[in-house]
């Protein structure tokens, strides 16, 4: 599955997918500028704010699509630590900054 890295003219990264489904979570399309920033639409409920130094997305491939949702979800609430977690527990991501 080609990954749209958000990026003109470079190349398309890739994740192999011989079963389960692959999910993209991220601002790219969905956030708003105010005040010189830019804030995305995936809110940390402890602090009612988009994480900090959060990826623009992050796709990963999980044997479910409901799995592969939450996880690259709940990497762009990890913010600048999500390809560290995502590592942690070995799974298959592209994360875009």
């Amino acid at each position: 599955v080609g990954i749209d890295s958000g990026v003109e003219g470079t190349a398309t990264p890739l994740i192999r997918l011989a079963r389960g489904a692959v999910a993209t979570s991220g601002d790219h399309h969905r956030h708003v500028v105010g005040s010189e920033h830019r804030y995305g639409h995936i809110i940390d409920p402890r602090t009612g704010w988009p994480p900090p130094r959060a990826p623009r997305s992050v796709t990963v491939a999980c044997d479910s699509c409901i799995e592969a949702g939450a996880m690259s979800t709940i990497a762009v609430l990890y913010g600048g630590e999500a390809e560290r977690w995502l590592g942690a527990l070995n799974i298959d991501a592209h994360v875009v900054r």
